[in-house]
């Protein structure tokens, strides 16, 4: 009785108390209590055969109804640049508001900036420089550039990096890496990297090789974050242009079935993007049912 009263969170006399009013409304004795114990009567093993029975149901039917929100539950269409944004901020915005079904598109800056236009997405998130200017906007987190540079390294003691010493170094960049590839040649071209200081290489050789080359190649602060290292190579903050850049939410202000999950990310902003985002992601065990993800070609 006592470890039962536990589980359901009650006092073992107000456990006892509806045992006895169960027992009342069934006009039977569910339990034997003589010799100081208790065990089940044959009308408890009646009911208890049943009650499994019941419980296995009601599972089923809320399972039936949660589903069938699911179907009925107005769509969300959130364009993504970004894959720290995939894992990790858009999940939240989901679980938090499970009554909306949310469709999220990754593609380049460039294309989602047009879905917008074209109203094709309601809402995305998006560098500020590719946020169309009739519609709204609101910063969401800041991303620096860095330099990760071999220990050995002539320039590994430098407070920043210039675009003068973006010039003096071979780098590895990576091709198609979504959010990243973009932003690494437009640093690239604005420094006047002499292309043959640039090796570009499949995304998965990059991933193998960036720790270990002696050739230098571009980090953020987002990627640290959720990716860490074990790497005992500095990293140097990149001073130039195009660095740091905001990541930014765009949105038409007409668009009001998207409006609770606008409202949401105004006001988390930053938090949704931090070195604590991965933790309720991990606390999503049954993932993320209301969001799906749908990649261009």
């Amino acid at each position: 009785m006592r470890e039962a009263a536990e589980k359901l969170y009650l006092s073992q006399p107000a456990l006892s108390q509806n045992l006895k009013k169960l027992e009342a409304e069934l006009g039977c004795i569910l339990f034997d209590r003589s010799h100081n114990q208790l065990s089940m009567t044959a009308y408890g093993e009646i009911l208890l055969e049943h009650a499994h029975r019941i419980l296995f149901d009601l599972k089923e039917v809320t399972e039936k109804i949660e589903e069938k929100k699911l179907e009925e539950a107005k769509v969300i269409r959130i364009g993504s640049f970004y894959s720290p944004l995939n894992l990790f901020a858009l999940p939240q915005v989901a679980n938090t508001l499970p009554e909306f079904k949310f469709e999220v598109i990754v593609d380049s800056s460039e294309a989602l900036a047009k879905s917008l236009i074209d109203e094709k997405v309601d809402l995305a998130f998006l560098p500020f420089q590719f946020c169309p200017a009739h519609l709204d906007s609101f910063p969401v987190f800041q991303e620096d550039l860095f330099l990760s540079l071999s220990p050995k390294s002539a320039l590994k003691d430098k407070e920043v990096i210039t675009s003068q010493e973006l010039r003096q170094v071979e780098l590895i960049i990576p091709d198609n890496f979504p959010g990243l590839s973009g932003w690494y040649e437009d640093a690239i071209r604005e420094a006047e990297v002499p292309a043959s200081s640039v090796k570009r290489m499949p995304i998965r050789e990059y991933l193998e090789r960036m720790d270990s080359t002696d050739m230098a190649h571009f980090t953020t602060s987002m990627m640290s974050m959720f990716s860490g290292s074990g790497s005992v190579r500095p990293s140097i903050p990149v001073k130039i242009g195009v660095s740091p850049r905001i990541i930014s939410v765009a949105c038409n202000a007409e668009y009001e079935c998207a409006r609770p999950a606008i409202d949401y990310i105004r006001e988390k902003q930053d938090e949704l993007i931090s070195n604590h985002a991965f933790l309720p992601y991990l606390l999503f065990e049954s993932g993320t049912p209301n969001l799906t993800m749908v990649f261009s070609e």
